[in-house]
């Protein structure tokens, strides 16, 4: 838990909006799909790719009779995880935890970035 009396949890959380997170969520899961293009075996024939329309970030798979998508959504301050079919995958609300880190929120529970991308990306990217 932050103790520190002086800690400055206005800024904090005017620091955490949907829109500077969801901003920073799309420049992390594009080096997400960089990096995962860099790490298909030769000879591999389908790529990874990311769409950005708006408040929408698309993740998909193409090739070889291959195709699947996540998208991630801004919507109200919430950040939406759809699949192919625009199926609600996961709500995330942001929220300022105990210790005054920035966090999102899904079915309760706190989670950082990373992990909120590796729910939506994980089977997108290494199958089931």
């Amino acid at each position: 838990m932050n103790s520190n009396q002086d800690f400055d949890w206005v800024t904090a959380l005017s620091s955490c909006s949907a829109r500077k997170v969801f901003e920073t969520l799309v420049m992390q899961v594009s080096e997400d799909v960089k990096i995962r293009n860099a790490l298909r075996q030769e000879g591999e024939r389908y790529k990874f790719d990311i769409v950005r329309e708006g408040d929408r970030v698309t993740v998909f798979i193409d090739g070889n009779a291959v195709s699947n998508q996540a998208t991630f959504r801004l919507d109200n301050g919430r950040l939406l995880i759809e699949d192919k079919g625009g199926t609600l995958l996961h709500t995330a609300t942001l929220t300022l935890n105990d210790e005054g880190e920035c966090r999102l929120k899904i079915k309760g529970k706190e989670y950082e970035l990373w992990q909120v991308r590796r729910v939506a990306l994980e089977s997108l990217f290494f199958g089931n």
